[in-house]
């Protein structure tokens, strides 16, 4: 199956694509919007599962144009989303960026 996770780079998204990767899915697409944790959940991952297929993909989980040329491409079966903010007072005090996600 092609299993993708949103949020890929943060806390939460990494660590669902560390044990969705010991599940040996067909590959693994990865949707994250920060470069550097894209870049270092790859990393990761190609050293721990050489064999799995990882798709890196740069992305806003907000650009609907962009979710869907995603979906359209790679067909996931399953999509876990973990991309979102996390820090609650945080986004209490920006409450319009945090409903945009």
């Amino acid at each position: 199956r092609t299993v993708m996770v949103t949020g890929a780079g943060g806390s939460i998204g990494s660590e669902l694509c560390r044990q969705i990767a010991r599940y040996r899915p067909a590959r693994l697409v990865l949707f994250e919007i920060c470069e550097l944790f894209m870049y270092e959940v790859e990393m990761e991952l190609q050293r721990s599962f050489p064999s799995l297929e990882i798709i890196p993909v740069m992305g806003d989980v907000r650009d609907q144009h962009r979710v869907e040329k995603v979906f359209s491409q790679y067909r996931p079966e399953i999509v876990f989303h973990a991309a979102a903010y996390k820090h609650v007072p945080m986004m209490e005090k920006n409450p319009a960026e945090a409903i945009l996600t």
